[in-house]
């Protein structure tokens, strides 16, 4: 069974087979609007239970079921976007470097790319002694 979301803010049904076709600013939006939809759900599964606790009312499991069948279909999208994102930024790198090494020599780019590592060490350790 293929899983779906109806994006409100693109004004689409979307299959999760198909998400490689979302591109750009569209994709920006859906991971947005389905980080928003987690995040309403968990309120809502915390706000109800804590509401029928209150009033001591029967709590609806079953649809505590399918609001967290929901989130599984979100974490699904979410998970794919990721994925995505990892391989755009693979491939990104690889094009740059060799566009590039056009420009530069090896030598060069091996000295840019030692000198970017340091760098980048140097600000997550600064990062961590803030922490």
């Amino acid at each position: 069974m293929a899983l779906n979301f109806y994006s409100k803010q693109l004004g689409k049904e979307i299959c999760l087979d198909a998400l490689s076709e979302i591109k750009g600013a569209e994709l920006i939006i859906l991971k947005d609007e389905i980080e928003y939809a987690i995040e309403s759900m968990n309120k809502s599964l915390i706000e109800i239970k804590a509401q029928k606790e209150r009033d001591n009312e029967p709590y609806d499991n079953e649809w505590h079921q399918r609001v967290r069948r929901k989130q599984k279909v979100c974490e699904a999208f979410l998970l794919e976007i990721a994925k995505q994102d990892d391989l755009f930024e693979i491939i990104y790198k690889n094009c740059f470097a060799e566009l590039l090494l056009n420009v530069i020599s090896h030598e060069e780019y091996r000295k840019i790319e030692q000198d970017a590592k340091v760098k980048t060490e140097f600000i997550l350790l600064e990062m961590k002694q803030k922490l």
